[in-house]
């Protein structure tokens, strides 16, 4: 591509560490008998449909062109989205910038003496009938996107791409491979699986979640009350006949009031953490609906509920880099300081000022005294996430 560096959007690709990314295409050997398209042309491709939302290739095509951007045919770039150019490269990509963003000294929003993580899901529709590989019903296709969030830093930790058929505890045991000794996982009712609480136990780790309907347990020992909002706080274990977890469990119960209506409802909580006070399992779970407010962004700004291309490789490609980026423009928030605008308002920024010749410092308006905060230190007229 001939690239035109004063545009928002090669400052944005300045973020990427193109060092690792040309180990990675080795790696994969991704370019090997590529004469024309490389895979950092198609990652450029992709992340520009990403910013500004494309829904087809001959759009991208189209704009790309109008803005001077060289690209091949479209059945070239097809073809090394689908089969040549592995998803592996991009989630790996995705991992390694996770880790930076991750090392960076941000403050901590939710903190617990143990790290605290939640895992959930989100299932994200697809075409009938063009997506064979993700059947989920009869009459419907779909992924999962399985994901382990960090409660600390509101990032997701680990995101396990499954066709909807994937059940959730399945993938759970899988994640909390992840997680470190004594580390909490929380997850809602839909991981409620007995052999899995058993396989966190085992692995010396914590989970907190609530009880379903027919969870029927036996109260051995009772823990002193402290907070009028806690109506129940025992030891207990479990009375059905086929649960193969024999520890010690505890459940809370938690009385909540709506500051609005008035109207009381009661949440029952069950964790193996017996040394945690009430309080703090009641917090840790309701800090859980953090991934939803995740899911439900990146649903709303990302381009991850329309696909470009059909193959399992190419679906994975496009969520990806939509991770990338989503990293990317948090970083960017959190450098710059951003409390004027938020992650949505940025993301419209971008993404209508993708192609403009202009400086995203003077995009963002951000204040003299922070601009700084973005400069690399070896290239003060660039940036860098490193």
């Amino acid at each position: 591509m001939d690239n035109n560096s004063q545009t928002i959007f090669n400052q944005i690709k300045q973020f990427l560490p193109y060092h690792r990314f040309s180990q990675l295409v080795g790696q994969h050997q991704s370019d090997r008998s590529c004469k024309v398209f490389s895979t950092e042309k198609l990652f450029s491709c992709l992340m520009y449909a990403q910013i500004r939302g494309k829904d087809s290739l001959r759009n991208i095509e189209t704009c790309l062109w109008e803005h001077k951007y060289i690209i091949p045919k479209r059945s070239t770039i097809s073809y090394r989205n689908n089969y040549k150019v592995s998803s592996t490269i991009f989630e790996q990509l995705f991992y390694f910038l996770l880790r930076e963003f991750q090392q960076k000294s941000f403050d901590k929003k939710f903190s617990f003496s143990s790290k605290v993580h939640i895992l959930d899901s989100t299932t994200i529709s697809l075409s009938l009938g063009i997506f064979d590989w993700a059947k989920y019903r009869k009459r419907k296709w779909a992924i999962k996107l399985h994901t382990l969030y960090d409660s600390e830093s509101y990032v997701p930790e680990l995101i396990v791409i499954t066709n909807g058929k994937a059940t959730d505890n399945k993938v759970a045991y899988k994640v909390i491979e992840e997680m470190k000794k004594w580390d909490t996982i929380v997850f809602d009712r839909w991981y409620v699986d007995y052999s899995l609480w058993n396989e966190i136990q085992i692995q010396e780790k914590m989970f907190v979640t609530r009880t379903k309907v027919n969870t029927n347990y036996c109260p051995i020992e009772d823990i002193p009350i402290v907070d009028s909002h806690i109506m129940y706080d025992k030891k207990v274990e479990l009375l059905s006949p086929n649960a193969e977890y024999l520890w010690p469990l505890r459940v809370v119960r938690y009385l909540h009031q709506d500051s609005k209506t008035w109207e009381e409802k009661e949440y029952e909580y069950v964790t193996n953490n017996i040394n945690l006070s009430a309080k703090d399992i009641v917090l840790i779970y309701k800090n859980r609906r953090e991934i939803e407010s995740f899911f439900r962004w990146i649903k709303q700004n990302l381009h991850i509920k329309s696909f470009l291309w059909c193959s399992e490789n190419a679906v994975k490609n496009q969520i990806w880099i939509a991770m990338i980026y989503y990293i990317i423009i948090l970083f960017i928030a959190h450098k710059a300081k951003l409390a004027r605008k938020s992650l949505c308002e940025l993301t419209r920024l971008l993404s209508e000022f993708c192609m403009t010749q202009r400086h995203i410092i003077e995009l963002l308006r951000i204040p003299e005294s922070k601009k700084w905060l973005l400069r690399n230190k070896s290239s003060p007229h660039q940036f860098s996430l490193f």
